[in-house]
């Protein structure tokens, strides 16, 4: 038992020596290892939860889930941190708030590779999916497009029939996910300083 205890001690201090060498940014781990070496020196042993939290940590230092994760980095970088960053903005800016943590790493961090598993949770779901063609489809209605509100329930009454000039288009996020859910700024003709704020579906061509 001594045995496998001074092992268990060794394997902690190694895998922490590991994350800070090649995952330093990765902070909240590293704190918790050393909480684990901490209790370990002091106790002589760990818990049953603790021992379980440390052997999953600990399997991600194996040289074979090194390398995998060394190509998905590549890939990632390569394939998919375009669309990552186009969901990310989605997340953050958009409604719902889901995924904060990890948009907000994705956005301000260069260096940062969610794991593949949390890549494809977060990014490649239906509603991630919809957004990322919304968003980066091309828009119907050009800069300097003159429009007509529709006369639909989604437009509010007083604005139905108005016309109007779109001069934004490229909105990075959307605020629903119904067809046609583009977003676009207009200003009305002959109000002055009438801006509305749209979804492609709301408005129509009158050119």
């Amino acid at each position: 038992m001594e045995a496998v205890e001074i092992e268990l001690g060794e394997r902690i201090d190694k895998t922490i020596r590991f994350k800070r060498e090649n995952d330093p940014e990765d902070q909240s781990i590293i704190d918790f290892l050393q909480s684990l070496a901490n209790s370990y020196h002091t106790f002589g042993r760990l818990t049953y939860r603790q021992h379980r939290a440390f052997e999953k940590i600990e399997s991600f230092t194996k040289p074979e889930v090194i390398e995998e994760h060394n190509k998905w980095k590549e890939e990632y970088r390569e394939e998919h941190r375009e669309k990552a960053l186009v969901i990310a903005n989605q997340y953050f800016f958009g409604p719902g708030g889901y995924y904060a943590s990890m948009s907000t790493r994705i956005l301000t961090d260069d260096k940062f590779v969610p794991s593949r598993a949390a890549y494809e949770k977060m990014c490649d779901n239906k509603y991630a999916n919809k957004a990322y063609h919304e968003i980066t489809r091309e828009p119907k209605y050009s800069i300097g497009s003159l429009v007509m509100l529709r006369s639909a329930a989604t437009v509010k009454q007083d604005l139905r029939g108005k016309l109007g000039i779109v001069i934004k288009n490229d909105y990075h996020y959307i605020s629903s996910f119904a067809k046609g859910s583009k977003r676009y700024n207009i200003v009305l003709v002959g109000k002055r300083h009438a801006l509305v704020s749209c979804e492609e579906r709301h408005i129509k061509s009158e050119l």
